[in-house]
C-alpha cells in the first residue's frame, strides 16, 4: 500500500482507544506490515522530558502532561508514511484531534472495561489509576471517553477478543478499502 502515490491522501495512521487497548502492540505490527514508521506519542514525550509518564504526571501533573502532548503532536504530524500510538486522552483535546485527523486515517482500538481491567491488572505504569479503586475509574474514564473515540474515528475494531496480529491485519484491509473509494 503506497499512500505517497496521491498527495490528496491521507499519509499516516493514528491509533485511538484507552489504556490497554493494544495500540503500541498493533501499531509495531500495523507499522512493519505497511513499511511505515512507528512513533509512540507517549515516548516521544518521555524522551522530550526525560522521565517517564508516570514521573511527568507525579512531578509535574495532568495539565503539564498534556500541555507536552499537544506541542509534540503539533511537531511530530508534519511527517509521512508513519503509525502513531495515541495516548489514551489525546482525544480530550478537541485541537490535538484536529491535527491528528487532518493528517492521519484515525483508527479507534475498542475494548470493554472487562477487557481493560484484565489487561491492566499487573501495571503500576498507569498514573490515572495510581489511587482509588482501578475497576471503578476504569468504568468512568472509559465510560467517558467512549463517545469521542467513537465521534473522531474513521474505522473502528473491536480488539476485545481479537489478536494484535489479527487487529493489524483487519487495520490494513480496512484502510484499504477506504483508499479505494
Amino acid at each position: 500500500m503506497d499512500f505517497n502515490k496521491n498527495k490528496s491522501k491521507k499519509e499516516n495512521i493514528s491509533l485511538t482507544g484507552f489504556m490497554g487497548s493494544g495500540k503500541s502492540t498493533v501499531g509495531k505490527i500495523l507499522a512493519e506490515k505497511l513499511g511505515f514508521l512507528y512513533i509512540d506519542l507517549d515516548t516521544v514525550i518521555e524522551l522530550s522530558e526525560g522521565m517517564d509518564i508516570s514521573r511527568i504526571f507525579e512531578e509535574k501533573g495532568q495539565d503539564y502532561f498534556r500541555k507536552v502532548e499537544s506541542e509534540v503532536i503539533y511537531k511530530i504530524y508534519n511527517n509521512t508514511g508513519c503509525v502513531f500510538s495515541c495516548g489514551g486522552g489525546v482525544i480530550l483535546n478537541e485541537n490535538n484531534i484536529k491535527i491528528i485527523k487532518k493528517n492521519s486515517i484515525v483508527v479507534f482500538l475498542s475494548v470493554n472495561a472487562e477487557t481493560v481491567i484484565k489487561r491492566l491488572k499487573d501495571k503500576s505504569d498507569r498514573p490515572l489509576l495510581a489511587t482509588g479503586d482501578r475497576k471503578v475509574k476504569i468504568q468512568e474514564m472509559l465510560g467517558f471517553r467512549q463517545p469521542l473515540y467513537l465521534k473522531y474515528a474513521d474505522i473502528v475494531i473491536d480488539a476485545d477478543i481479537i489478536t494484535p496480529d489479527e487487529a493489524a491485519e483487519k487495520i490494513k484491509e480496512e484502510i484499504w478499502f477506504k483508499i479505494k473509494k
